[in-house]
């Protein structure tokens, strides 16, 4: 049985559907945002844990732009 054309979901793929654009509202809700916010306002250990490469501050430091996002970053991996 075919859904007419433009009356949205087959009716077995509403709920999930619905469901994932709920959550991928929800992601772009946090992510569209300045960088420095998101980053502060993760849990610092998951943010360090990210930037704990074995070369990652000489690499940073090396090609980063000044600003503020360096700044916060480094500051994590002192």
């Amino acid at each position: 049985w075919l859904e007419e054309p433009g009356s949205g979901y087959p009716k077995e793929r509403v709920v999930p559907e619905q469901r994932n654009k709920r959550i991928l509202d929800q992601v772009r809700a946090a992510a569209y945002r300045p960088l420095i916010d998101i980053y502060r306002d993760l849990d610092p250990e998951l943010v360090k844990g990210a930037f704990a490469g074995e070369r990652f501050r000489e690499l940073f430091e090396a090609h980063a732009r000044p600003g503020e996002i360096r700044d916060y970053v480094l500051s994590l991996t002192d």
